[in-house]
This record gives structure tokens, sequence and C-alpha cells, in this order.
């Protein structure tokens, strides 16, 4: 976790360095569901130039493209229906990984136990202090006015 930052980081397949190999890599061209995305959110056109982010932590810096995915969390068979809440009046299956459908958009609807995530893919990382840590990717806990996507 980052307190300095609002971004979720997870090291990519494109990434080539000793130190992105020894961690788990999102391969963005796996997915059904990426989309190559600029810092705003608009979609990244075939052919086209991305935006790339810098991102400096206390030790070390990372750098990378944004992309957004769906992200599914257990199987959706066995995904529990709970409260969102003990509020009276706030009724169940309306947490952010729990409504039914929720329409981000035209184009995209995410069911139950998921939802569409803005994140950085890090091209490139450095070796201190990457190398040595045990995690694969740095959750950004900041405030939004420190994150860009």
């Amino acid at each position: 976790f980052d307190t300095g930052s609002g971004h979720l980081v997870v090291p990519s397949a494109m990434c080539k360095t000793q130190t992105c190999k020894k961690h788990r890599r999102y391969k963005r061209k796996a997915s059904l569901t990426a989309t190559d995305i600029e810092v705003d959110g608009t979609r990244v056109l075939p052919g086209n130039s991305r935006d790339q982010l810098t991102v400096a932590f206390g030790t070390g810096q990372i750098a990378g493209v944004f992309v957004d995915d769906k992200l599914c969390l257990g199987e959706h068979e066995k995904q529990p229906n709970l409260p969102a809440s003990d509020t009276p009046g706030v009724s169940s299956g309306t947490s952010m990984l729990q409504a039914n459908v929720n329409k981000l958009s035209a184009d995209k609807e995410v069911e139950h136990g998921c939802l569409h995530m803005r994140f950085i893919t890090a091209i490139t990382m450095t070796d201190d202090p990457f190398a040595q840590v045990g995690f694969d990717g740095i959750m950004g806990l900041a405030l939004s006015s420190l994150s860009q996507a």
C-alpha cells in the first residue's frame, strides 16, 4: 500500500527487465475485456501513441501506461449476496462489488462480483526497491487529488 499515490500499479508483461521478471506480470493481450486508455479514460485507437505516467515513490519509481479492465473477485456462483451496510434503508446487493448490474457507460456492463477498474501497467521499474520486495503491485490509498486517472 502507498498513501502518497492514488494509483493501482501492476507490472506489465511489456516490462522485460530482470526486476519486472521477478514479479507476476499483467498480460494485457490475454484479457478479453481490457482497453488501452489515456490518462482521462478515453480509449486509445489502434496504432496511436498513448499517455505514459511516471510515478515516483519515497524510494524508486515506475513508468507505465493506463488500462481499463474488468476485475472479478471469486467465482460468480459462490458470491454471497451480503448486505452492503448495517444502515437502515440501505438495500442488500448495493455495495461496489455486489450490484447485480452496474452500467458504467453505454458499452460497459459489469456483472455481480465484478467492477471496471483503471490502473497503470508498469513498463519500467527501478531496481531499488522493486527487485527486493516480495509484493507484485502497489495499491495507492491517497486521496483522488494524487491520482491522474
